[in-house]
């Protein structure tokens, strides 16, 4: 996840240069814009997926 979100922030830098120099669309702006946020959700999602683990195993050894 975290590749991801490198790869869409540096993706989205370009486009963003590309859409100032009126080389890019601002649908294809827009959809990188989209495609960061679908990243950094994802990146989150697994940063909850993996204290819930930690949680559980917590518990699981007899914690609180």
């Amino acid at each position: 996840a975290n590749r991801q979100l490198e790869a869409s922030e540096e993706t989205l830098i370009l486009v963003r240069l590309r859409y100032q120099a009126g080389a890019a669309l601002l649908d294809e702006l827009l959809g990188r814009e989209a495609d960061l946020t679908e990243a950094r959700t994802g990146w989150l999602n697994s940063i909850i997926t993996h204290n819930q683990a930690q949680f559980d195993l917590l518990l699981a050894v007899g914690g609180p």
